[in-house]
C-alpha cells in the first residue's frame, strides 16, 4: 500500500506556518534543497518561492525534510494537512523547468528598456534587482509569475526568461513575453512603464534595422 500524500494547497499552508518568515524558508531549502534555493532571487516574494519548491519537489520529500528540521513544531500543525483519496498527479518532466533563453544583437540598455516596456505591455507589475545582471521578478499574472534576466555580452544581450510555478500552459507565457519584446524591438518606439519614450535601439550607435533576419535571436 502507498504512502499517503499531502496535496499541495495543504502543504503550503504548514509551510508557512512551520517557516515563519522569508529567513527560516530560506535557510530550510539551503539545508534540504539547495536546487530550489540557487534558483532564488533577492527580489523573490515568499510566496513565489513555496511555489517553485512544491512544483518540483513531491510534497511527500518535503513534509519528510520538514519533520527532520522542525518535528516539535510541525505536530502543532500536522493536523492542517490533507490527504486526497487519489493519487495526486505528478508533474510531467517536460514542466519541471520552463526556462528559455534567447541571444540578441542588441546592447544591454535598450534591451532592459525594451524589456520592461513588454512587461508593462502585458499587464505585469514586477521589482527588478542586480545580480551581476538585471533581473526582473513579477507579480503573478493568470497565476504564472516570470523570473527574467537580462545579461550584457558586450554587443549582444541574452534573455533568459523562467515560469514559476511551472505548467502544462507555461510556454504560452514564454511566447507571449517574446513576441511582445521582439515587436517593440522592430517598431523602436517602445514606452517604458512611467510612458517616457525609449531611445530606438541601436548596435554600436546605429539604428538597429527593422528586418526579421537582424532581430532572428541566437538561442
Amino acid at each position: 500500500m502507498s504512502t499517503p500524500v499531502p496535496s499541495r494547497a495543504s502543504m503550503r499552508k504548514v509551510l508557512m506556518l512551520v517557516l515563519r518568515n522569508d529567513a527560516d524558508l530560506t535557510a530550510f531549502c539551503v539545508d534540504y534543497f539547495p536546487g530550489a534555493q540557487g534558483e532564488f532571487t533577492s527580489g523573490m516574494l515568499r510566496t513565489d518561492k513555496l511555489n517553485f519548491l512544491l512544483a518540483n519537489f513531491d510534497t511527500d520529500e518535503v513534509l519528510a525534510r520538514l519533520r527532520e528540521a522542525h518535528g516539535d513544531v510541525l505536530r502543532s500543525y500536522e493536523q492542517f494537512l490533507e490527504y486526497p483519496s487519489y493519487p495526486m498527479a505528478q508533474p510531467a518532466p517536460a514542466t519541471q523547468t520552463v526556462r528559455e533563453e534567447r541571444t540578441y544583437p542588441i546592447w544591454a540598455e535598450p534591451a532592459e528598456a525594451a524589456v520592461m516596456a513588454a512587461l508593462h505591455g502585458l499587464g505585469y507589475t514586477y521589482q527588478t534587482t542586480f545580480n551581476n545582471n538585471l533581473v526582473l521578478v513579477t507579480q503573478p499574472l493568470r497565476d504564472r509569475a516570470l523570473i527574467i534576466t537580462v545579461s550584457n555580452l558586450m554587443g549582444s544581450t541574452r534573455i533568459s526568461v523562467k515560469v514559476i510555478p511551472p505548467g502544462q500552459d507555461s510556454h504560452l507565457f514564454v511566447d507571449r513575453f517574446f513576441q511582445t519584446f521582439e515587436q517593440i524591438v522592430r517598431d523602436g518606439s517602445s514606452s517604458t512603464p512611467n510612458h517616457e519614450a525609449v531611445q530606438p535601439l541601436s548596435i554600436e550607435g546605429k539604428a538597429l534595422p527593422s528586418t526579421d533576419s537582424r532581430l532572428h535571436p541566437r538561442r
